[in-house]
């Protein structure tokens, strides 16, 4: 991981992803364009949201429209009881049919143990996780 803006500590980079506390007290986690995740980049993103929220679980706003896929041991990860303490709710905003598939195969495949929602529109993601706000 590494600091994606100097100065700007809530802000992280993987190889994957930037993960970023927002001002509204919700997480992003945006996909950078093409990236495939591993196991290794689903821990490193999990701790990147831990990082920057150690006190406590906060709603997870998932950018996946940039994104390549994810394999098995990925997946199992982020659905784990481990990456639950982290986060209190995860929205899941696809764009292209690919990345429908991936996130409609991730929710169905995986039994997450927190409320997961999958949006076209960025906006209404906001809106469903400002409700889990603690």
């Amino acid at each position: 991981m590494s600091a994606v803006d100097p100065g700007y500590s809530s802000v992280l980079e993987t190889r994957t992803n930037i993960a970023r506390l927002r001002e509204d007290g919700l997480l992003s986690s945006i996909v950078k364009q093409g990236a495939y995740q591993t196991l290794e980049d689903a821990v490193a993103n999990v701790e990147a949201c831990r990082t920057l929220s150690p006190d406590r679980a906060r709603p997870l706003l998932v950018d996946l429209r940039a994104g390549a896929g994810i394999n098995g041991a990925a997946r199992a990860d982020y659905a784990s009881p481990e990456a639950a303490p982290v986060i209190a709710a995860i929205a899941i905003v696809v764009g292209s049919p690919a990345s429908r598939i991936l996130a409609n195969f991730f929710i169905g495949l995986n039994r997450l143990p927190l409320p997961t929602r999958l949006f076209t529109e960025e906006e209404a993601a906001v809106a469903w996780l400002r409700g889990y706000l603690a």
